[in-house]
């Protein structure tokens, strides 16, 4: 399955949902019959090219030159067959071996024809013995629910699996760490990140060897989404939840530190891009904003971000988000004399966050110069 990290969008999701493999896979029957009459009809035509060279005085360049014909009139054959969608693995094998061993090689696939003939009848199809080996299961909903939990994926899990991951590999056995490893590898999540680096300095050398070998995993999978969302793109350019998606994957692995700094240093530059194509075409989307500041933020851009939140504010969308990340983006842009003029503004905000962002409200009662 792809990983696709925080696309909220049905129509972004649809490009990412792999097709069933029972749905992929379409075997085609052999069409041994076809082989094996050609197989009959060529053995026939080169023992007679040989019983003239041979018994009739015909001359050997006449016999070498029947022979060539012979042969390119099978490779026509074979091609037209193969246009009409027929399974000529047979033919091929028939062009090699009688073009070198002439009557031979033809009997050689007479035979091979007739004993795949007789096989088939009693032997079981290949795509019943894939079914049975892997079955295209229909799971109930508390069936569902069930594999979830016990593969980790339940909703718990995944709000607080950083923290049990770090606790694992702090605290536990050797096997423990090792099962912790294997279980991030198979669910990985930007957040685990930091866990995994913590791995690579394990005491343990098949603990580091293993996260090591995690992270050279996850690297490679991510190569591969990131492929095939740049291909997806470029079929659909005028799509601008894709485009959202886009910049939300390439967000997400901007700052992990398992990637190469090469690589993540283009994640966000791509995000970046992605992020504004978006804004230009949605522009009244508040939370496509935040995202794109907080990215800049982190690369410290600071005036960037400001620019981004003022025309923002022009536009009417200064929501309550929109206010608490400009008051950081000026805290952190050292701009304190606007700082304190918004935060002045935002006083009554105070109680509305007492309860949920207590060292938030601090913040605002110490730079709007008022009491908490």
């Amino acid at each position: 399955m792809v990983h696709f990290y925080r696309a909220p969008y049905e129509s972004v999701q649809s490009y990412f949902d792999e097709v069933d493999v029972h749905e992929r896979l379409q075997v085609r029957s052999s069409d041994e019959l076809i082989s094996l009459v050609l197989g009959l009809i060529w053995a026939f035509l080169h023992g007679l090219n040989i019983y003239g060279v041979f018994w009739e005085g015909l001359e050997p360049i006449y016999g070498f030159i029947i022979h060539l014909i012979l042969t390119l009139v099978l490779v026509v054959v074979t091609m037209t067959l193969k246009t009409m969608g027929r399974d000529i693995r047979h033919l091929y094998v028939l062009v090699v071996t009688s073009s070198v061993a002439g009557i031979f090689g033809a009997a050689g696939i007479v035979l091979t024809s007739i004993l795949t003939l007789v096989y088939k009848r009693f032997s079981l199809p290949f795509s019943e013995w894939y079914k049975a080996i892997y079955p295209d299961f229909s799971f109930s909903h508390e069936q569902q629910m069930y594999e979830s939990i016990a593969s980790g994926k339940d909703e718990s899990v995944r709000h607080y699996s950083v923290l049990s991951f770090a606790d694992v590999m702090a605290l536990g056995t050797e096997h423990q760490k090792r099962r912790a490893l294997t279980r991030m590898t198979d669910l990985f999540h930007p957040s685990f990140a930091p866990v995994l680096r913590h791995a690579l300095q394990d005491e343990s050398n098949t603990i580091r060897v293993q996260a090591a070998s995690s992270i050279t995993r996850i690297e490679r999978q991510f190569v591969e989404t990131m492929m095939a969302l740049e291909r997806m793109e470029k079929k659909n350019p005028e799509d601008m939840q894709l485009k959202l998606g886009l910049a939300r994957y390439y967000d997400s692995y901007a700052f992990t530190g398992v990637l190469d700094q090469g690589r993540e240093h283009a994640n966000r530059s791509k995000a970046i891009v992605y992020y504004e194509q978006y804004i230009e075409a949605h522009p009244e989307d508040s939370d496509a904003r935040i995202e794109l500041a907080r990215l800049l933020m982190r690369m410290q851009q600071h005036g960037r971000v400001l620019e981004l939140f003022r025309e923002a504010k022009k536009e009417g969308l200064a929501n309550k988000r929109v206010t608490l990340w400009l008051l950081e983006a000026y805290y952190d842009a050292g701009d304190f004399v606007e700082l304190r003029r918004l935060a002045a503004q935002c006083t009554h905000l105070l109680e509305e966050l007492r309860d949920i962002r207590p060292r938030l409200v601090r913040s605002i009662a110490f730079w709007g110069g008022v009491s908490e």
